[in-house]
C-alpha cells in the first residue's frame, strides 16, 4: 500500500482483511451464521432514530 492512496481505499482494505481473519477458520455454516447475524445487527442499526452528533465535521 502507498500513502497516495485516497483514505476510502484504505478503509476498505482494512476492514476486508479483518473479516478475513473472522472468517478463515469458519466453515460454510458458521459463516452463514455470522452474515445471519451481522445483517440483524445492522436492521437494528437502521431502524434506530437518526441522531446528529455534535462533533461531525461538514
Amino acid at each position: 500500500m502507498t500513502n497516495n492512496e485516497p483514505k476510502c481505499i484504505l478503509l476498505k482494505r482494512k476492514g476486508a482483511s479483518r473479516i478475513r481473519k473472522i472468517l478463515n477458520d469458519k466453515n460454510f455454516e458458521e459463516e452463514l451464521l455470522f452474515w445471519q447475524n451481522q445483517t440483524e445487527k445492522l436492521k437494528k442499526e437502521f431502524n434506530k432514530p437518526f441522531q446528529r452528533t455534535a462533533n461531525r465535521r461538514r
